[in-house]
């Protein structure tokens, strides 16, 4: 939750098993290859913010988080959750130039093209890994329109964070 001052305080969002695992089940996320520094991509997004320019699509993002949250819990179709990430990425390419270039929008295209219904780069933008909200059936034609891009697959952690140590020895 983000409260008014701007602090944001992580909470739980109870969801039961099932419906945890029918959203897990229309999620992809692929890696691609695009190395970024976090910095030079929320300069030009804070200056933004400082004059002011970017304020009311700022409210929809936050406004896209609370709705996310009612379509995870309320039980209606889990492909709302879809449309809401894409809404968010067509405001979140707006709020600087570097956010995201030609070849992650033509990425972008060509898995919404093959099915997928929204998606997000994860992190502050400008490469690293795409997220993408994709109905099952969808996943085999998304994974060959980005055939080029590397998909990792992942899963929830329930634990919270952990540093994982390995010792070989």
């Amino acid at each position: 939750m983000i409260e008014k001052s701007g602090k944001v305080v992580p909470g739980p969002i109870p969801l039961g098993r099932e419906r945890m695992r029918e959203f897990r089940n229309h999620l992809m996320l692929f890696y691609t290859g695009l190395q970024r520094y976090a910095n030079e991509v929320l300069e030009e997004q804070i200056e933004n913010i400082k004059r002011e320019r970017i304020n009311d699509k700022l409210k929809i993002l936050y406004e896209l988080v609370s709705q996310g949250i009612e379509v995870l819990t309320n039980g209606n179709s889990i492909l709302d959750f879809g449309d809401l990430l894409n809404t968010a990425w067509e405001i979140k390419r707006t709020l600087s130039s570097k956010i995201t270039n030609p070849r992650i929008d033509e990425w972008y295209e060509r898995a919404k093209r093959a099915g997928a219904i929204g998606g997000k780069l994860l992190g502050a933008g400008g490469g690293g890994f795409l997220l993408l909200f994709v109905p099952p059936e969808k996943r085999t034609f998304v994974r060959n329109a980005l055939s080029n891009l590397r998909e990792v697959n992942f899963d929830f952690e329930y634990d919270g964070s952990r540093i994982i140590f390995y010792n070989p020895s």
